[in-house]
């Protein structure tokens, strides 16, 4: 544009000269072999990978004429509110999901499915669908590399969330990559010292790794230090009747089950469903009896024994004690090896003070217990 009164300035730039040219072409080279510019450059190539591999694996369930039509429908994560990165929420997004829901119920191949619709379907930077589906794959699909691909990535995309990391560190010792996962939980234990849960998976490590002493000392002075939950105090007792520390394990478990029974351990076991039908527990309760009177003769035993499993949690929390022993008595004999159903048996028996009872219930129990991650 022209100024009146004033000369137009040219914009014309002169051309770089050789000398100049070459320098600039020596600085860019070495900011390209850099340390630095070398991790961004493969952190791209491999989120670029993973989200290729995981459209690759979205149009084996999807039809691909669906795909545009979804992303902008209702369902869609991006219209959910957003979630702080650093937090649990994003953990506790990934559980709630239905993929973990059908996970839990035992229906592996359609919580594969419904993880793989989540990841393609919602933007490629919602962290909790890259969580949910690197959590469900990591777990029951084949494909691992996409599947630590994807659990790597939302490390990277939120590196301050201790709870992503352990969960990272879990599905890491699932598949048997212990030594990987070991510094990554010194690192945390190191870092949130007054957090128990990655010390009681150090020790569950330790304890894998046959180091029986340092697992024993570490449990042990855990039990003594620190303000445990119902839940880890049940894993910390667990362990410690594995290490030889029967008598130890289960003063901790008496303590695991001597709590509001909404706290304890065992709510965990129905909380999917308490979770999903908001209400009473006796609503949840009529509805678990009428899924085990329809699925009597299912040949689907996994789900059969969840539902059992449910049935029985559910009357603890309703303080009906004699009546989950009642029910759980013929699983147990049905089943004796199930860890879950001795667990819940040895439970009822704490509350009904049978505690003779109890302490065989709970020593089968820790017999066939393995460290879960």
């Amino acid at each position: 544009m022209k100024i009146f009164g004033k000369k137009e300035k040219s914009t014309t730039e002169k051309p770089a000269t050789a000398s100049q040219n070459s320098g600039t072409g020596s600085i860019l080279i070495q900011q390209l072999l850099s340390p630095a510019t070398g991790l961004a450059i493969l952190g791209t190539v491999a989120l670029i990978f993973s989200f290729y591999r995981g459209g690759q694996l979205a149009t084996l369930v999807v039809p691909k004429d669906q795909l545009n039509q979804f992303k902008e429908n209702s369902f869609s994560f991006k219209n959910r509110p957003k979630i702080d990165i650093n937090s649990q929420a994003v953990i506790d997004a990934a559980d709630s999901s239905e993929a973990a829901i059908l996970a839990s119920s035992g229906d592996y191949k359609q919580a594969i499915n419904q993880a793989m619709k989540d990841l393609t379907y919602n933007p490629p930077d919602y962290l909790p669908t890259i969580v949910e589906a690197g959590d469900i794959l990591s777990q029951f699909g084949d494909d691992k590399e996409l599947a630590f691909g994807l659990l790597e990535r939302a490390v990277i995309m939120a590196p301050d969330n201790q709870y992503l990391t352990l969960r990272y560190c879990h599905r890491l010792v699932s598949d048997d990559r212990i030594t990987e996962a070991e510094p990554k939980l010194i690192q945390l234990v190191q870092k949130y010292s007054q957090w128990a849960d990655p010390q009681i998976a150090l020790g569950k490590v330790h304890f894998l790794q046959n180091k029986i002493p340092v697992a024993t000392t570490e449990l042990i002075g855990l039990s003594n230090s620190k303000d445990l939950n119902s839940k880890q105090l049940e894993q910390v007792s667990l362990m410690l009747a594995k290490l030889g520390r029967t008598e130890d394990g289960f003063a901790i478990f008496q303590k695991a089950v001597k709590v509001e029974p909404k706290d304890s351990f065992y709510a965990s076991y129905c909380q999917d469903w308490v979770t999903k039908n908001p209400g009473s527990y006796d609503t949840v309760l009529a509805m678990v009896k009428a899924n085990l009177s329809a699925n009597k003769n299912s040949t689907n035993i996994l789900k059969q024994l969840s539902l059992e499993m449910k049935h029985a949690a559910l009357l603890l929390l309703l303080s009906r004690a004699q009546d989950a022993q009642a029910a759980l008595e013929p699983i147990v004999a049905a089943n004796p090896k199930n860890f879950d159903l001795h667990i819940l048996q040895a439970a009822a028996y704490v509350i009904l003070e049978q505690t003779d009872k109890a302490k065989i219930a709970f020593q089968k129990a820790a017999n066939c217990y393995q460290p879960k991650f």
